[in-house]
């Protein structure tokens, strides 16, 4: 595999800030075994629950979550002009080399998960959630066992009012779509102009395991994230991926579903 040539979509690397690494040790650890399987690119994307807290407050914590990773010596401050242009808002290098030529840094990129309610849209502006040139907001549907209209309208007012491309976040995951399987909930997603993303471990559960390879098999899949939470119990899994889409996706290549930041 090429060195860095994976864009994961999907982390929960942050420190101290949901349900993710709890504190800067392990976001490291999190942010070393990503390098060594092969990530140069990765979105942070810490939950957004709009019903729990304002934006304002979030984006408070959040600031004060990168800061931590910005005061070790592995983590530097992108070109703020960069940043503002859509490129990285910072840069991890294991070996502490900034100069663009060690093969394990990452290029971090600021963004959210952000759980669909219609709060959302009641917001005046999402672009500090948002990551990429085009707009893209990772979102987390509900684990509903059905998907009602109204659900499908709050994505179309979203579009309509921010100007942003949904990004729906691990869609093999959802009763509503059948864990995968439901192409009625895949055609009312994609032509809505999401884009659909699947979790590297989802792998290790036999009930979604299926559904992934169809998923990748049948063209539906365009992003991919690690979904990585603690390098224990949820760490990234992109070589068991590897390993395992390998058997019976042969086509799979990763530039395939890697979107463009």
């Amino acid at each position: 595999m090429e060195i860095n040539n994976i864009t994961d979509i999907h982390s929960h690397v942050l420190p101290g800030i949901d349900d993710g690494a709890q504190n800067l040790p392990a976001s490291l650890i999190l942010l070393h075994m990503l390098a060594e399987q092969g990530v140069g690119r990765l979105v942070l994307t810490p939950h957004f629950y709009s019903y729990r807290e304002s934006l304002e407050d979030f984006l408070a914590r959040r600031t004060a979550s990168m800061r931590q990773l910005l005061s070790t010596d592995y983590i530097r401050e992108a070109d703020p002009e960069l940043h503002a242009a859509g490129g990285p808002y910072a840069i991890y290098s294991e070996a502490q080399i900034f100069d663009g030529t060690d093969p394990r840094a990452i290029s971090l990129y600021l963004a959210a998960e952000v759980y669909l309610t219609e709060m959302v849209q009641s917001l005046e502006d999402v672009q500090p959630l948002l990551f990429g040139r085009e707009r893209y907001l990772l979102l987390e549907m509900p684990f509903d066992q059905t998907w009602q209209t109204r659900t499908y309208q709050q994505i179309d007012a979203l579009v309509a009012k921010f100007g942003i491309t949904p990004v729906i976040a691990h869609v093999e995951r959802y009763p509503a779509g059948s864990k995968g399987r439901n192409t009625d909930v895949l055609n009312e997603l994609t032509k809505r102009g999401c884009l659909l993303q699947i979790n590297v471990d989802s792998f290790g559960d036999r009930k979604t395991r299926k559904a992934i390879h169809n998923l990748l098999k049948d063209g539906w899949v365009d992003a991919i994230g690690s979904d990585a939470h603690d390098p224990v119990n949820r760490p990234p899994r992109f070589k068991e991926f590897e390993a395992i889409v390998a058997k019976k996706t042969r086509h799979f290549q990763y530039e395939d579903v890697n979107l463009p930041l």
